[in-house]
């Protein structure tokens, strides 16, 4: 049997405490039985296991800068959920010109998951883009140190620590 992590979707061994690939913790509720063949079997075991850069061992990042060029950085404190947008969203964008440059007022969500985290689109309007490519609503995409973030017209980067 192999525990499927619920942020990667990597293959791990039923009682490995982290993901091999994308180091989140694996949730430890009764696993799905999944059948494999013997081929998958040895390509989830000789995946390496390196954790993406950007990724601390020891929790995700509490603060993430997020770099909008033309703009001073500006400084986040995480919360287990921070939802990014206008008014009403944790991070407020209104004064980065957001609603002129198409940001919806809760566009996207920043979750910790473990020692990684995670960004969702919230079903915006004109959609968040990750390091160009286009976020599917609701699915969940790790981020890193340095990746770049594009909600409606508005750009910035993001960068942590670990």
């Amino acid at each position: 049997m192999i525990l499927t992590c619920p942020i990667c979707g990597c293959a791990n061994e039923i009682n490995a405490p982290y993901c091999a690939i994308c180091g989140a913790e694996l949730p430890h509720s009764e696993p799905t039985p999944v059948f494999l063949r013997v081929n998958d079997i040895q390509k989830t075991r000789t995946r390496p296991a390196v954790p993406a850069s950007g990724v601390g061992l020891y929790g995700a990042p509490s603060e993430v800068e997020f770099i909008i060029e033309g703009y001073p950085a500006l400084n986040i404190t995480l919360a287990p959920e921070t939802t990014i947008g206008r008014r009403g969203a944790s991070v407020d964008l209104s004064a980065y010109h957001a609603s002129a440059k198409g940001v919806s007022r809760l566009h996207a969500v920043i979750r910790s998951h473990g020692n990684i985290l995670t960004l969702t689109d919230l079903n915006s309007t004109n959609g968040t883009i990750l390091n160009g490519e286009p976020l599917v609503p609701g699915k969940q995409r790790i981020i890193k140190s340095n990746d770049e973030i594009q909600m409606g017209r508005l750009v910035m980067r993001v960068q942590f620590d670990r």
